[in-house]
């Protein structure tokens, strides 16, 4: 199963050249796959910088194709006091925290999305935390708590908010664990943990829920230092070109319509973010 995975990942695969931008447009290759498309799910690693610089970098292009719309993992009310979102990040539980450096950079995409127009939406459901917040909760539980549950939450207020919100183009952020994790040949010990639950998908979640067209795109790559290595992510290209940007088109087969593998310095102020370099990260892929 991993060597057919490989292999058709790496035949799908596009080469380029470990330019500072990618060398292909994202946005255009869900015009063409998917035109009618109106919700652009980009998964990310929370914690991961690299990522984040990529995700700032697309919002001129994405509204230039018509999404007025960002659609992020907080609740409404968090959304609108962004004060108070960012100390949250800093102050959430330990496998939740996120590092100075991504919350810079999402602060960063969330001015640059203002300052472009977008409409600024926080789709999420406050759960609760019912651990110790120095501990890593069971695998199984914080799936099933944290994403299934919040799944269909987010589900349920997505729909709401964009039956109320007709003209609504949407780019929506989240955990890449969200996602789902159907076919994924190295996610053997998740599927263990959660039995017949294993086969979620949030994509189409989204699509029975709202009845609109979506287009998710996996990212991978970027700052290896602090990122987990994304389950999908070949491994000659972890090994032999890590400063190169690739992308892979799945044609439906998982639940990313796209996998797209940043450069591991791709758009990364580096320097910038030198201090924070040695941060621990969380054991789970978010």
């Amino acid at each position: 199963m991993n060597k057919l995975f490989y292999a058709y990942l790496a035949a799908t695969t596009a080469l380029a050249l470990g330019a500072a931008e990618p060398p292909f447009s994202a946005p255009a290759i869900v015009e063409r796959e998917q035109p009618d498309n109106r919700i652009l799910i980009i998964a990310e690693n929370h914690e991961s910088v690299a990522q984040k610089a990529y995700i700032k970098s697309l919002l001129p292009e994405l509204k230039s194709r018509g999404y007025n719309t960002l659609l992020i993992e907080a609740p409404q009310k968090l959304a609108e006091d962004r004060d108070t979102l960012l100390d949250n990040l800093k102050s959430a539980p330990g496998i939740l925290r996120q590092s100075d450096s991504a919350i810079f950079l999402y602060d960063q995409i969330l001015d640059t999305s203002e300052s472009l127009g977008f409409e600024i939406y926080g789709y999420d459901a406050d759960v609760g935390w019912p651990w110790r917040t120095d501990t890593k909760p069971p695998l199984r539980a914080f799936i099933k708590r944290f994403v299934l549950k919040r799944n269909r939450l987010i589900a349920r207020n997505l729909s709401n908010y964009l039956s109320q919100n007709p003209n609504a183009k949407a780019v929506m952020l989240i955990g890449r664990l969200h996602l789902g994790i159907r076919n994924d040949p190295t996610m053997g010990h998740v599927r263990a943990a959660l039995g017949k639950q294993a086969n979620y998908d949030f994509p189409s979640l989204i699509q029975k829920s709202t009845g609109m067209a979506t287009f998710a795109i996996s990212l991978c790559g970027g700052d290896f230092g602090r990122a987990h290595p994304h389950p999908y992510a070949l491994q000659a290209i972890k090994q032999n070109a890590a400063d190169q940007w690739r992308f892979a088109l799945t044609r439906g087969r998982y639940n990313a319509d796209l996998f797209l593998h940043i450069p591991q310095h791709g758009n990364v102020p580096s320097s910038q973010f030198a201090q924070n370099k040695n941060e621990p990260s969380s054991s789970i892929h978010r």
